[in-house]
C-alpha cells in the first residue's frame, strides 16, 4: 500500500479542492494552518488536480444572483464584501508513490501567468498547467457592482432628503 502526504502552505486567500484519481480528498488544518491530507492507493502513480471554484462574478446569471443578494442584504448594508481575487488555479498532474510518499506544495504570490505551486519537498509533476489565472471579467464586475451598490446608496439617500423637504 502506497501512502500520499500532501501539504499546502500559503494558501490563505484560496480555498483549493484537491482530487486525486478523481475523488476529492479533505483537507484539515494542522496547527501551522497548512492543509494536509493523507491518501492511500495501490497504484504507483496518480493523478492529481488542484483547483479552485469558479468565482461568482463569472457564472451567466451574475448580475440577477447579485442583485437578489443585494435586497435581500437589505441593499447591501449586510452583505459580505467580494473578495478582489481575480486569479484561478487549475493545476493537472501526476505523482509517482512510493511506500510513504510526502509532497509538500508552496503557493507562490498572485501574479498574471507566474507560477502557482512550488514544491518544498517531494517529487511533483511541475507542468504548463501550474500557473495562476487572471480573469479579467472578474474585476470588471466586480467593479460595475461597487458602481451599483454606490448610485442605488445615493439615489436612495436624495429620496428619503426629498422625503423629509417635501413632506
Amino acid at each position: 500500500m502506497n501512502t500520499l502526504q500532501l501539504k499546502l502552505r500559503n494558501q490563505a486567500s484560496f480555498r483549493p479542492i484537491v482530487k486525486i484519481d478523481d475523488k476529492e480528498i479533505k483537507l484539515k488544518k494542522n496547527e501551522f494552518g497548512s492543509l494536509v491530507a493523507n491518501y492511500s492507493s495501490e497504484k504507483e502513480k496518480v493523478k492529481i488536480s488542484i483547483y479552485t471554484l469558479p468565482h461568482e462574478f463569472d457564472t451567466k446569471y451574475w448580475f440577477l444572483i447579485y442583485l437578489l443578494y443585494y435586497v435581500i442584504s437589505i441593499f447591501g448594508i449586510f452583505d459580505v464584501p467580494y473578495a478582489r481575487n481575480a486569479y484561478q488555479l487549475q493545476y493537472n498532474g501526476e505523482i509517482a508513490l512510493q511506500e510513504k510518499t510526502v509532497i509538500d506544495l508552496i503557493f507562490e504570490n498572485k501574479k498574471k501567468d507566474a507560477k502557482a505551486l512550488t514544491c518544498k519537498e517531494g517529487n511533483f509533476d511541475d507542468n504548463e498547467s501550474n500557473k495562476y489565472i487572471y480573469n479579467e471579467k472578474i474585476n470588471k464586475r466586480r467593479k460595475i457592482a461597487l458602481t451599483f451598490k454606490f448610485c442605488s446608496w445615493a439615489i436612495i439617500a436624495i429620496g428619503i432628503t426629498l422625503y423629509l423637504i417635501f413632506r
